[in-house]
């Protein structure tokens, strides 16, 4: 084989390694075909490293600018984590669905509950409202909806409930220590278990993964089991919270016993039902219901002594 076949086989053989390695990273380069004709045009020594050291010199000078993509990225971070779960099959959003409709239920729990009570120097009420409206908002996140846009989003909000939920700890712990019946007051120190457990394993299902995944050229997106997770584990800890209220209650009533009446207001929180809403003492008629006409009564319907007599006499015999 002469010289100029030589260096036309070593070129290529470099050209096709450079090409090789930039497919595997899913782009191309101009650097190959630069090489070609530069080894072409300019005669060098074959038995030298000459070659591959311009390969190198133009990997260098060249590959880096003119990089081009082959396809669109499909990697999840390319889209906003809220948009991908407003994506999903029809399927797994029923599901999700039925998700949250058992987690609105456990919401008008807690609900009619703190409903009961005045906020007003109650902190537990407070935090538990809150905690509240956190977790809706993650569980909006799961149907696309709501003001948590991405993980990260997600993530803060769940890092919120669990500082909630330590402040709560701390708050029913004192109400615990005070309490005279070792009964409620071990009740209560079990709930509070529940919501630190529970606290943490929402933290972990905060991480949502909402994936795509290109197939065929079909975006598929996934993001089912987190997004069922995360409304499970919110479940658990809304339960859990509406039993530590009704227990902190319970164990605020047992000061009666040993420091009098007025002890259900405890140093740390106060027990104050909440006022009932303002309503006016004379209804207002409408303006359609003083135009109405009035029209005479039905009439009395009169009944005859020996009839009155008998249905007497049949109630008596009962």
């Amino acid at each position: 084989m002469s010289n100029t076949g030589e260096r036309i086989v070593c070129c290529i053989k470099v050209s096709l390694f450079t090409a090789r390695v930039k497919l595997f990273d899913y782009s191309f380069s101009l650097s190959p075909l630069l090489l070609f004709l530069l080894n072409l045009f300019f005669p060098l020594s074959p038995t030298s490293s000459s070659p591959y050291i311009v390969s190198l010199l133009i990997l260098i000078l060249f590959d880096s600018p003119t990089h081009l993509p082959l396809r669109p990225p499909t990697s999840s971070s390319s889209y906003p984590s809220q948009a991908i779960m407003a994506q999903l099959p029809q399927e797994e959003k029923a599901k999700i669905a039925e998700q949250v409709e058992s987690f609105r239920q456990e919401k008008c729990k807690l609900d009619a509950e703190v409903a009961k009570w005045d906020d007003n120097g109650n902190d537990i009420i407070v935090l538990a409202k809150q905690m509240c409206m956190i977790m809706m908002e993650m569980t909006d996140f799961t149907r696309g909806k709501g003001p948590l846009k991405n993980s990260s989003d997600v993530i803060n909000a769940a890092k919120k409930i669990a500082e909630a939920g330590s402040r709560m700890d701390k708050l029913a712990r004192a109400v615990a220590d005070q309490c005279p019946d070792s009964a409620c007051k071990q009740d209560l120190l079990a709930y509070l278990q529940r919501i630190a457990l529970y606290c943490h394993q929402l933290n972990i299902c905060s991480k949502v993964k909402a994936e795509v995944q290109n197939l065929g050229g079909e975006l598929i997106v996934s993001g089912l089991d987190s997004a069922t997770s995360l409304i499970q584990a919110a479940k658990n800890l809304m339960n859990a919270v509406v039993l530590t209220v009704k227990a902190s209650y319970v164990a605020s009533t047992k000061y009666a016993k040993v420091y009098g009446a007025a002890a259900v207001n405890s140093p740390v929180v106060s027990w104050r039902m909440k006022a009932p809403e303002k309503k006016p003492l004379v209804k207002r008629e409408k303006p359609e219901e003083c135009q109405t006409r009035v029209r005479r009564g039905s009439q009395k319907k009169h009944i005859s002594p020996v009839q009155a007599l008998s249905e007497f006499k049949a109630m008596d015999s009962f």
